[in-house]
């Protein structure tokens, strides 16, 4: 688990922002509704609010860089178990 979100919070950033495949998947543990942006719309709305880029770059950063780190902790792991 990369992370435990909650309500209002933002998924699928990194891969909108980067322009990149998502590195996670995303899974609800309790009924979820869920609003999807296609990228063309959200490229729309950035363009009407600049701003919006900028915290969600700041947040995509953030998040990648966790995601990395989770990733790379799990694989140094499986080479300790490897002989």
């Amino acid at each position: 688990m990369v992370a435990n979100l909650g309500v209002g919070e933002v998924v699928g950033e990194v891969s909108l922002v980067f322009r990149r495949a998502s590195n996670a998947s995303v899974v609800a543990d309790h009924p979820t509704v869920t609003l999807h942006l296609p990228s063309d719309r959200f490229m729309e709305i950035v363009r009407e609010h600049p701003t919006l880029l900028a915290q969600l770059y700041e947040l995509a950063v953030i998040r990648d860089e966790e995601t990395s780190s989770i990733a790379a902790q799990e694989a140094a792991e499986v080479d300790d178990l490897l002989i």
